[in-house]
């Protein structure tokens, strides 16, 4: 019997004043047993950073021809083809300096 997905629920803030952009959402997030939390949290970051109407999750890495996210307009042509690619180092490097600001204020704290 095949492993079923993961469903997290995300509610988001979107606050991009260069683009005029301000929402609240609250997103499902599908997460394959193949996938990693970090895979899953920068499709997420890409989401977010490339917030626009006609955004959408693909099945990530259940179907290997998509993208992480596109975008589709109103007559259903796509817009965006977004590969999380090029999100990833940058969520590691956040990651890993929120994982060190965390431990630096834990041990101010003891």
């Amino acid at each position: 019997m095949a492993l079923k997905a993961t469903i997290h629920n995300v509610d988001v803030e979107i606050s991009d004043v260069d683009r005029g952009v301000y929402e609240s959402l609250d997103l499902h997030l599908a997460r394959q047993p193949s996938e990693t939390a970090a895979y899953m949290a920068t499709r997420l970051l890409a989401y977010c950073l490339e917030y626009r109407e006609g955004i959408a999750f693909t099945e990530g890495v259940a179907a290997g021809d998509q993208p992480a996210v596109w975008a589709r307009d109103l007559t259903g042509r796509l817009t965006a083809w977004i590969d999380s690619k090029g999100y990833r180092k940058w969520t590691e490097f956040a990651m890993g300096s929120m994982m060190l600001g965390l431990g630096f204020y834990l041990f101010w704290m003891a």
